[in-house]
């Protein structure tokens, strides 16, 4: 980190401060998102997309049922062969895991849980992703 703040102040005012670690923090944390979603499996792939693609849309919050009919239309597009309802809540927990996403559980009494997706990652890389 201390090497990207030293770029970004050479870069920037010659001078290494606060605001150039701050910077370089930022930086690096966009890096490391690229780079895990990069190496994303095909079906993890799908599933951030279809969170983010619902997102994108103004949900401030998407439950799994909604990311996973998203991600049936996406496979079909694809070509693909889509999981189960079940391995696609697993597939969830690892993107809200590596924290690419944020699942909270709700209880929802008598009827059950049910996950909400919220969106964890800086615009930049969203867009990045989503390919605009």
């Amino acid at each position: 980190m201390l090497a990207k703040a030293v770029k970004v102040a050479e870069e920037t005012s010659g001078y290494l401060g606060e605001t150039e670690v701050d910077i370089a923090e930022s930086s690096l944390e966009v890096d490391k998102s690229t780079e895990l979603i990069n190496t994303l499996a095909t079906q993890q792939r799908f599933a951030l997309q279809s969170c983010y693609g619902l997102l994108k849309k103004g949900a401030k919050k998407v439950s799994t049922a909604q990311a996973y009919e998203v991600y049936r239309e996406i496979c079909n597009a694809e070509g693909s062969r889509y999981l189960s309802q079940r391995r696609f809540c697993e597939i969830i927990s690892f993107l809200d895991l590596y924290g690419l996403i944020s699942a909270r559980v709700v209880s929802m009494g008598r009827y059950g849980k049910k996950r909400n997706i919220m969106s964890s990652l800086p615009e930049q890389v969203i867009k990045a992703f989503l390919g605009q």
